[in-house]
């Protein structure tokens, strides 16, 4: 490899936006991280190598380190392909997300692995996102259940309906025999319906309220 190749090579793992390390297996020891690895972990080349084997083990969350042993041992087996998604305690404490793959760097003479390159970046406010949106979605059924509401979702061009909520309380029949806009269109009173086309046009740019009348699956008389 010419110099200006290694160099080139030096400054994209110096200015990566994800954390990059050579970990050798053989020293059990990494033997080499970039600056944006002690950014996002806090911890330097010097202090992240001064720990023992079991300390380094140590700094990954309790409910991922077996995923992360077994993703080493795929590493080292030469089969490891596959992004991992873990927990790891950062120098101050906290915790961070991260998703990592690892390559091999280095095979010795006899075709075994000595050293893997890993990237990983930060996903911890994806992560916090998500468990957001899902305690939103649990709080938002929990509240639809309470109040008997659904929400159905209907494409412009698409006869199909999905159903959000327990539409077997309003219909007295389960989403799937509501999953068209014609097997719905069953339940609405013919009367209602055609107003109900119009204001389904004018939703598309506009909020619109709907008002009508259904017969459920007991010939019951509902206002929706």
């Amino acid at each position: 490899m010419k110099m200006s190749d290694i160099k080139f090579n030096e400054k994209l793992l110096k200015f990566s936006l994800n954390g990059v390390y050579v970990f050798d297996l053989i020293k059990g020891k990494n033997i080499y991280v970039n600056n944006q690895y002690t950014q996002l972990t806090g911890y330097t080349f010097d202090a992240i190598n001064k720990l023992s084997g079991e300390q380094f083990y140590n700094l990954f969350h309790p409910d991922h380190r077996l995923a992360v042993s077994n993703h080493t041992k795929k590493i080292e087996a030469l089969k490891g392909d596959e992004i991992l998604e873990y927990q790891f305690k950062k120098a101050d404490g906290s915790w961070m997300w991260c998703r990592s793959k690892e390559v091999i760097f280095d095979i010795d003479t006899n075709g075994k692995i000595t050293q893997y390159m890993g990237s990983f970046a930060d996903i911890t406010k994806e992560k916090w996102n998500e468990a957001k949106a899902d305690h939103l979605n649990q709080r938002l059924t929990l509240s639809m259940e309470t109040a008997s509401l659904v929400i159905f979702e209907t494409l412009v061009h698409d006869d199909s309906i999905k159903w959000i909520g327990d539409v077997s309380k309003m219909y007295g029949c389960t989403a799937d025999q509501l999953s068209t806009y014609t097997k719905w269109a069953s339940f609405v009173n013919p009367d209602d319906l055609i107003a109900l086309d119009k204001r389904h046009e004018l939703a598309v740019s506009e909020d619109q309220e709907f008002m009508y009348r259904i017969t459920d699956t007991n010939n019951k008389l509902r206002y929706i």
